[in-house]
């Protein structure tokens, strides 16, 4: 529930009947699930924190400060994820071990839509001020930016396959999805879709 009153709402997948309701920090705008299905993760831009969520009781366990304003948060690697803020134009990295901001990143360009490359260790970053997929690798303990990917129409959202040697990246404006070799960073095909193209889920 996005507003000042920030909630999280937990319905019955079989009756679509409310189970739980959650209250939050200010302007949830984002949740995502821990890979161990542990926790629920949650966004909250007015009070710039992270709300860590036990899954089990439905509690809140941990509120983790970071940059002004989040947007969003994404899977990361490891037990990490990454937190998207457009206002800073930075990128928080969580280790939800120790429940610690442990590195970020600074930007550019607005970040949007943030995903990990486990074969090439990069971040694949869409960005909200260009038409570009910025592609970040560390080295000597400092994220770098190695390469860019010039798409076209919005670059929105990325998935890998093949074992994370392609990527589907979708244009929101364009209404295509192009297909990435992760290696070389060249365009394999493009692909027309339906208006406005929005998310991917991808299986093999």
């Amino acid at each position: 529930g996005m507003s000042h009153m920030g909630r999280v709402f937990v319905y019955d997948l079989e009756t679509g009947k409310l189970k739980d309701m959650i209250v939050v920090d200010a302007d949830p705008s984002e949740i995502i699930f821990s890979k161990n299905e542990k926790y629920a993760l949650v966004a909250c831009g007015e009070s710039s924190f992270i709300n860590i969520i036990d899954i089990g009781t439905k509690k809140i366990i941990k509120q983790i400060k970071v940059d002004p304003n989040p947007n969003n948060v994404w899977a990361g690697f490891d037990d990490n994820i990454f937190v998207e803020n457009s206002l800073r134009k930075t990128l928080n990295i969580i280790d939800l071990n120790t429940f610690k901001v442990i590195d970020f990143i600074d930007f550019d360009f607005i970040p949007g839509f943030m995903v990990y490359n486990e074969l090439n260790r990069e971040i694949w970053i869409c960005s909200k001020s260009d038409d570009n997929v910025y592609i970040y690798r560390k080295e000597n303990d400092k994220w770098v930016k190695t390469s860019t990917f010039g798409s076209s129409g919005g670059p929105h959202m990325i998935a890998f396959f093949d074992d994370f040697f392609k990527a589907l990246l979708i244009n929101q404006f364009e209404n295509t999805a192009i297909i990435i070799d992760s290696k070389t960073k060249k365009e394999i095909k493009k692909i027309t879709t339906s208006d406005k193209p929005n998310g991917i889920a991808v299986w093999e």
